[in-house]
């Protein structure tokens, strides 16, 4: 009966990716206390999220045979974000570059980046179409900017951050690159932050956009309770590992 009422809580809050407190007790006419005891189990499994008043979803994602803090982490959860067809953007970094080796199990994939990470990481993987627009080499972060980014539209783009806070959103401590930023979060349908779990608690001085932009925040953990807060008012996704 209790593990019964944990899946089909768990189904509900997945199935509409946020929920209160006050609705999984009138929903499933049990008593709030239960309700209490039934999310806090499923958090501490790591199941839902807890966060002020209610429960969000945690994405569900491929097992991850790395640890916390390690880059690889946040590239395969990211990748698992991209589905067979898709045109996306690569943005600089090397969070954004681990991406790239998982990126050879889909199909009719291609990639547009104005990093040499990402272009040195594709280069030997022939699966892949690689299209660079070109521009100016900016040595400080091996990117090429000025480039005609905005001639493409891509499905995904998957951006990364030195920071990331409620108050100045994603940030980065050159203005150059967060010129392409914008550019590129511009032409494709949705965006994803990339960011490790050390970047919510500092704070660069350039930002290129607030985090509502973002259709999601890969990390490698669960980011603090008000970042987590924010994403459950502005409906942005958390993927992380568990």
């Amino acid at each position: 009966m209790k593990q019964d009422r944990l899946q089909q809580i768990e189904k509900y809050v997945k199935t509409h990716g946020k929920a209160s407190m006050e609705e999984l007790t009138a929903y499933f006419a049990v008593s709030p206390i239960t309700i209490r005891r039934a999310v806090k189990e499923l958090a501490e499994r790591g199941a839902l999220m807890k966060v002020y008043g209610g429960v969000m979803a945690a994405t569900p994602l491929p097992p991850i045979p790395a640890s916390p803090g390690d880059a690889g982490v946040i590239g395969q959860i990211a990748a698992s974000l991209v589905e067979d067809g898709d045109f996306v953007f690569l943005d600089e970094g090397p969070l954004v570059a681990q991406m790239v080796p998982y990126l050879t199990l889909k199909k009719d994939l291609t990639l547009i980046t104005n990093s040499l990470a990402v272009l040195n990481a594709a280069v030997n993987l022939y699966t892949l179409n690689v299209i660079c627009p070109g521009g100016k080499l900016q040595q400080s972060t091996r990117t090429l900017v000025g480039s005609p980014q905005d001639a493409f539209h891509c499905r995904r783009a998957f951006i990364s951050a030195e920071s990331a806070s409620v108050e100045y959103g994603a940030a980065n401590s050159n203005f150059y690159s967060g010129v392409a930023k914008r550019v590129a979060m511009e032409g494709s349908d949705e965006s994803y932050l990339l960011l490790d779990h050390a970047g919510f608690c500092s704070q660069s001085y350039n930002t290129f956009a607030k985090l509502s932009a973002f259709r999601g925040i890969v990390t490698d953990k669960h980011p603090p309770q008000r970042i987590v807060q924010h994403c459950m008012e502005n409906d942005i996704r958390i993927c992380c590992t568990l």
